[in-house]
């Protein structure tokens, strides 16, 4: 009797030889299934199959779920035409538009007064802190400057403290040359008087000798 060669198992050419065929398929495994389930796959050896780990359905972020009422609360009060107070209040978490960039501006500041409905845009906020910063400034300069003035008013009185010394020391100086001048003038003028009082009186004696001499006979 001649053995035909049985085919080989599951006419998988490249299984070995005393690889043993199972009659029925082995207990299912976690995570894999035996590749004979569902049809025969080619290129495939080991006979088992890895099965996709099943996904998880992910949580929605809470912060996500916050966004959306929040903006849907928004639009409902934009919807009815609400009007928004002149005061608002901000709290640690707050949606302005779609953006959070004024949370560093309003930081530490509960109120925020608004001369409109809604006045908090970013050009606005950086013209008060433009003009806040300049008059800052002005008051800076203006502060260094009268000091500055003060410093050298005190600078010139405690000057004007020695000129004073020195010129009241001059005063006394010339007033005491003054006094000098004086009482020389006071000596010459009185010596003057003297010398005019004798002219005068050498003036008369003379028109007095030409008289007498005038009343003389010449024989005599």
């Amino acid at each position: 009797i001649i053995m035909e060669k049985a085919p080989p198992p599951n006419n998988n050419l490249n299984a070995p030889e005393k690889e043993p065929v199972l009659d029925q398929a082995p207990a299912a495994l976690v995570g894999f299934a035996p590749q004979w389930i569902g049809g025969q796959i080619p290129d495939n050896n080991n006979g088992w199959l890895e099965e996709d780990p099943e996904e998880e359905p992910e949580e929605e972020d809470d912060d996500m779920v916050n966004d959306e009422e929040d903006d849907a609360k928004i639009a409902d009060a934009d919807a009815d035409d609400v009007l928004i107070p002149l005061i608002i209040q901000f709290g640690s978490n707050f949606h302005f538009g779609e953006s959070s960039a004024m949370r560093d501006l309003l930081a530490g500041n509960s109120k925020v007064y608004a001369p409109s409905p809604m006045c908090c845009d970013l050009k606005s906020v950086h013209r008060g802190v433009k003009r806040l910063s300049k008059q800052m400034h002005d008051r800076y300069m203006t502060e260094k400057k009268m000091a500055k003035k003060l410093k050298q008013d005190e600078l010139c009185m405690n000057g004007q403290e020695f000129d004073i010394t020195a010129l009241d020391s001059a005063v006394r100086e010339n007033r005491s040359e003054n006094s000098k001048m004086m009482r020389l003038i006071t000596g010459l003028s009185r010596k003057f008087t003297e010398l005019k009082n004798q002219n005068c009186m050498a003036e008369e004696l003379s028109c007095w000798k030409a008289w007498v001499k005038g009343r003389i006979p010449n024989n005599l």
